[in-house]
């Protein structure tokens, strides 16, 4: 039996008009959460049926929280907070179970404030180590560059 294979042209054709059609209902509740606390969105990440709020954690690092589409009527939202140490090539990471939430206004309102307010909660021993590479292995940006990227990438959010 052959392998399936990846098709962007397949996906963009079949899947993302679905994805967008379900992300169109909720997404006033979305943008208004993502202004109100000063978030980037990034749509659709990897081709996946999701939204992801992204912003600096006050302790250093980069967080973001996924809303993926469940089913017609519900969301599940995860939470995760990482850092990476170019010095020591060290990365950390502490994120959330799937937590699953209906559309409904009020409820995905409430669910969001309290996973920003739960991940903004961590502290960083609450992090672990997930990488760690050779002292020779040669990083492709300065630390300068990657801080200014994230910086760029990743607001500090308001609360």
């Amino acid at each position: 039996m052959p392998e399936e294979t990846y098709n962007e042209f397949e996906w963009s054709e079949k899947e993302l008009p679905k994805i967008k059609a379900f992300f169109r209902k909720i997404s006033h509740i979305l943008n208004k959460f993502a202004q109100r606390h000063n978030l980037n969105i990034e749509k659709y990440y990897h081709d996946g049926p999701s939204w992801d709020f992204l912003f600096r954690h006050p302790e250093g690092g980069v967080c973001y929280i996924e809303v993926r589409m469940f089913d017609e009527r519900h969301v599940e939202l995860c939470g995760d907070w990482s850092i990476y140490e170019i010095d020591s090539g060290t990365g950390y990471d502490k994120n959330t179970s799937l937590i699953k939430c209906s559309t409904g206004k009020i409820e995905l309102e409430k669910s969001l404030e309290k996973m920003l307010f739960w991940v903004l909660s961590w502290k960083r021993y609450d992090l672990k180590i997930i990488a760690k590479r050779s002292p020779d292995v040669k990083e492709q940006w300065t630390k300068e560059e990657l801080d200014n990227y994230l910086k760029r990438r990743y607001p500090i959010p308001k609360i």
